[in-house]
């Protein structure tokens, strides 16, 4: 028996790189316990961040709390059994709004999620062994690594494909 990393990460949908990169190995802590750490750490990176996108499971009035409190819109696919009750989220009924209003130009948006699929795909296709570390420290260690690797191996790709200017690093010592 293997047990599992649970892993949430964030995707820029310009150049797909990952912007946060959240896992666990505890069962009992589910993925939306990640979402506001994630969006934080987002915002840190991308200031100008305008809008997130999201799968049904992210698709909650507290979602749509975090989301405009940095300043962005949600775009979170509604379940089949949703309601327009507020309970207290203006954000929720904007989203919800929005997607009667213009569902075209609202599922224009949210298809750029796919960002985040690709980028699990290509982590997967390139890692497809186990992790080889049995503490589960090691394996979030690990499983984070694995991230940070596409990363790198997508920022060479954008230095020499896409012209993108990646600022030097600067030796402290140096």
């Amino acid at each position: 028996m293997h047990d599992y990393v649970y892993s949430v990460i964030t995707v820029g949908t310009r150049y797909k790189l990952i912007t946060s990169y959240q896992n666990t190995t505890d069962h009992s802590v589910g993925e939306l316990a990640f979402f506001e750490d994630s969006m934080n750490e987002t915002k840190k990176l991308h200031p100008e961040m305008e809008m997130v996108v999201g799968d049904g499971l992210f698709a909650a009035r507290q979602c749509c709390r975090i989301v405009d409190r940095l300043g962005a819109v949600p775009r979170f696919l509604p379940r089949r059994n949703v309601t327009r009750k507020r309970k207290g989220v203006k954000q929720w009924m904007d989203m919800l709004d929005d997607l009667a209003d213009n569902p075209q130009g609202w599922l224009e948006d949210y298809y750029q999620r796919e960002a985040s699929e690709s980028v699990n795909s290509v982590i997967k296709r390139l890692n497809q062994g186990p992790l080889r570390k049995r503490l589960n420290p090691r394996k979030r260690t690990e499983d984070r690594l694995r991230g940070l690797c596409y990363n790198i191996r997508q920022l060479c790709y954008l230095v020499y494909l896409a012209d993108l200017v990646v600022l030097p690093v600067i030796n402290a010592a140096g």
